[in-house]
């Protein structure tokens, strides 16, 4: 678990989900498309208390954040988890407020995934758990910002493992698309190797409309100093193999 604001990189290259130097360079012709996900992943508790780490840590990020997203009209950012983010709206000033809402609701350069108070293990806990986190932050932003603002990708990159049972509430709470990240890392491979990071999960099997448009990270939900994936966090969380 990391504390940050970080940047996702997807590479899509014809054709797709192939994004080695070989396939870059293979024909003149073919064009790498790159795209930085700007996005937060702030674990409410962990190593420090959530008071500690918002005045250690995530009161900065958002700071800086809001300074460069007002400075430059191009920037676009994720906010993941309401539970840090309605700790720095409610000492934002009225100036911030404002500027945020015409950013989130009017030029659509802010966007809220996921949205729950925290992002909700789906491995550990029950199903109630993760309704509670989701309908709380939800709730939130609905009083604050109204129904547009609510999120409509599902956001579980830090969970250990994925279930069809959140896929299935994610569903019925609106949600029509997914994005997700730890999943064996042999699975991840074969993914890779078989250009399949992005399906429709199928949940159920009891109607057509139970699928969930899903988006696998090619490799981690951040980049290292370099622009690669940092090795050491490769092996921390996929083990040897991943080196």
């Amino acid at each position: 678990m990391i504390l940050a604001s970080c940047l996702l990189l997807l590479l899509m290259v014809l054709p797709p989900c192939k994004a080695t130097e070989a396939a870059v360079h293979s024909k003149p012709s073919e064009a790498l498309e790159v795209h930085l996900v700007p996005h937060t992943h702030a674990d409410l508790c962990w190593k420090e208390t959530m008071e500690g780490y918002f005045a250690d840590k995530v009161k900065s990020i958002y700071d800086t954040t809001f300074e460069a997203l007002a400075a430059n009209q191009s920037l676009k950012f994720n906010v993941a988890e309401v539970g840090f983010f309605r700790k720095w709206w409610e000492q934002a000033s009225e100036a911030q407020q404002s500027s945020f809402k015409r950013m989130l609701l009017d030029e659509k350069r802010i966007e809220f995934v996921g949205g729950g108070y925290s992002q909700p293990d789906e491995a550990a806990n029950d199903g109630h758990a993760l309704v509670r986190s989701l309908t709380e932050g939800h709730a939130w932003i609905k009083r604050t910002f109204g129904a547009d603002a609510l999120p409509t990708v599902s956001w579980s990159l830090d969970p250990f493992g994925q279930t069809p049972t959140a896929m299935s509430l994610f569903k019925q709470m609106g949600f029509t698309d997914a994005v997700i990240d730890r999943i064996p890392y042999s699975t991840k491979e074969d993914l890779v190797d078989a250009e399949a990071l992005e399906f429709y999960w199928r949940f159920r099997d009891e109607s057509p409309s139970d699928l969930m448009f899903t988006h696998v990270l090619h490799a981690f939900y951040h980049l290292g100093r370099s622009g690669r994936v940092e090795p050491e966090i490769d092996r921390l969380y996929w083990g040897p193999q991943a080196s």
